[in-house]
């Protein structure tokens, strides 16, 4: 049975540029495209894992660096704290060394005698200072006006030299200047003052240079903050630094802790002042370097979020995997279907989750449609069949009428006719004393033929009108026996009865004896060229009575025997066909039936069913 046209549109669906159907598998690729769950699934899993991760590190990066800094602070800060006191206490015993060489007298004695006499015992006094450090510069002992009276450079009396720069009106009494360029770098004095009775009649002046006034703190520094710290002294007002190698260009740190970019590269500062000096000192760090740890630990996230993301993504697709595979394959399923293809099997029914949930729910639609399907095919089948009886049997009573109405005016027609040729031939038979052999032979066949066509219009007759019967109950034996004299049985012909019994039947006799010499005639004619047996049986149960009769001619061909009780249906040479019809016709208004078995070269058995009296 073809399929109905969908509702929904033209099935199955057609490619626009072959103008063919599209297979089943082909549509399900096409329907999922690049928007399939089995792709979008994985990278979506992915992406999200990536925007989490990503975000994750950054904010951990952003917090970790902020930690960085303020822990870099924190240090900075801790350092300057701790190495101001230590420089004071450093800054401080040179002051106490210088201080104790100007309380002696000797010292005293070179300031009362001035300039260009030098005292022994002075000089010998100064060249203790004077060799105290590398970080010495000169050693100038300076009357009250702040004019040179004697200078040693590395222990060695030099040629005073007054630096007008340096000279104020009145000597400067603080213990500590603030850093000041000298020549090409820079340094501070410490002073330590000289007084007698009372007075102050001059002062030690030590010039240190600051690049090299603390060389193991330097050392120190880079052994805690490596060579990217460095140790920086400056004035308290930022008027000048110094890294302890070199003047600095500012920007430069100022109180506290800073953060600035100099020559392009950002900078982390703390200071802390030097206590009872004007000077402060300070720590820098490059900024840059602050996250270098943080760099390390973040490619190593970085490694382990792309592990992540790859593990996610490798999930989401075991995932999908999991998901889109069935729905596909119930896809495939409902699109095999639609096509009518109820053979394709549900897949992940034995799955306990709603995957197999649904697939089990599939399996049970599928039956249920494929039973509906077949229910609704087996009725269209059967009102389809009924139909065609229907209309069959309206072809055949349409035809079966019109040959009644042929056969009752043929028959009226050719009966008296026939009956004038019959009152001949009985007349010339009568009156013709020594008829020649062959007028005998001539008025045999004319004989023969008109009962012939007599039998034939009775055929017609009974066939386009049957009586209703009048039943009686009657022998069947009877009606054999009446009936058999009417049939001539050619000598090749056993007639074999003796298994016919005397039992009643309720029948019109006169109908049911037209079929029974119907048949007999019938089996007869089947052996007149080849001989053989005519065997009659009756069987009588639950009210039946069965006429058997047999024989072994030919057989029935097997496409002919569901066309043999049809009118006009005839393989004889002789005869219309309407025998066996008429026959079956007043059987069955007897309350009776007509059936036959048959093989080709194993004769053929008719048995006539009568209801029993």
């Amino acid at each position: 049975m073809g399929r109905l046209p969908s509702r929904y549109g033209k099935w199955p669906p057609v490619d626009p540029q072959t103008q063919t159907a599209v297979p089943i598998m082909k549509r399900t690729v096409l329907a999922q495209g690049g928007g399939s769950l089995r792709r979008r699934l994985p990278l979506l899993i992915a992406a999200v894992l990536l925007v989490g991760v990503s975000s994750f590190a950054a904010l951990a990066y952003r917090t970790t660096s902020q930690s960085l800094m303020r822990a870099a602070y924190a240090r900075l800060a801790n350092l300057a704290q701790e190495f101001a006191p230590q420089m004071a206490t450093q800054i401080g015993t040179r002051i106490r060394a210088l201080e104790g060489v100007a309380a002696d007298p000797a010292i005293v004695a070179q300031l009362r005698a001035g300039a260009g006499r030098p005292a022994t015992n002075a000089t010998s006094l100064l060249q203790t200072v004077a060799r105290d450090t590398a970080g010495v510069l000169v050693v100038e002992l300076r009357d009250s006006t702040g004019r040179v009276v004697t200078a040693l450079a590395k222990g060695v009396p030099v040629t005073p030299t007054d630096d007008r720069s340096r000279q104020t009106a009145e000597i400067d009494t603080t213990a500590v200047s603030p850093l000041y360029a000298r020549g090409t770098g820079v340094a501070f004095d410490l002073r330590a003052n000289v007084v007698a009775d009372g007075h102050l009649v001059g002062q030690i002046v030590q010039v240190r240079t600051a690049e090299t006034s603390n060389a193991a703190g330097t050392k120190t520094v880079s052994q805690l903050m490596g060579a990217d710290g460095a140790l920086l002294l400056g004035n308290a007002d930022g008027t000048l630094w110094t890294d302890l190698r070199a003047t600095i260009r500012r920007p430069a740190p100022g109180p506290g802790l800073a953060r600035y970019t100099r020559d392009g590269r950002p900078r982390l500062a703390a200071t802390a002042a030097i206590p009872n000096t004007p000077l402060v000192l300070g720590f820098e760090f490059d900024a840059a370097h602050v996250a270098d740890p943080l760099h390390a630990l973040l490619w190593e996230y970085a490694a382990l979020a792309a592990l992540i993301v790859a593990i996610g993504a490798a999930l989401g697709w075991w995932l999908s995997r999991g998901v889109t595979v069935p729905l596909a394959s119930l896809t495939s399923a409902a699109e095999a279907i639609s096509a009518g293809d109820f053979a394709h099997p549900s897949p992940a029914s034995d799955r306990a989750d709603e995957i197999g949930r649904l697939s089990r729910a599939f399996t049970r639609m599928t039956g249920a449609v494929r039973d509906a399907r077949d229910h609704l095919e087996d009725q269209i089948a059967r009102r389809t069949a009924e139909l065609r009886d229907a209309q069959a049997e309206l072809v055949k009573q349409e035809r079966l009428a019109t040959l009644g109405q042929l056969s009752s005016s043929v028959g009226h027609e050719l009966r008296n006719p026939l009956g004038v040729m019959a009152n001949a031939v009985y007349f010339l038979d009568a009156t013709v004393a020594s008829p020649h052999p062959k007028t005998t032979e001539y008025l045999g066949i004319l004989r023969q033929q008109i009962g012939l066509s007599e039998k034939i219009v009775s055929d017609l007759l009974d066939f386009a009108r049957i009586k209703p019967p009048q039943r009686e109950a009657v022998s069947i034996a009877g009606l054999i026996g009446d009936q058999l004299q009417r049939v001539t049985l050619p000598e090749s012909v056993y007639l074999d009865r003796s298994a016919v019994s005397a039992t009643d039947v309720l029948v019109d006799p006169v109908q049911i004896g037209q079929v029974v010499l119907n048949l007999l005639t019938n089996a007869v004619q089947a052996m007149e060229e080849t001989g053989g047996t005519l065997a009659l049986r009756t069987e009588a149960t639950n009210g039946v009575v069965r006429l058997v009769v047999r024989d072994t001619g030919p057989g029935i061909a097997p496409d002919h025997l569901p066309k043999i009780f049809e009118p006009l249906f005839t393989t004889k040479a002789r005869g219309i066909g309407l025998g066996l019809s008429v026959s079956r016709s007043l059987a069955q208004a007897n309350g009776g039936d007509i059936s036959v078995v048959s093989h080709l070269g194993d004769g053929a058995t008719f048995t006539l069913q009568l209801p029993a009296a």
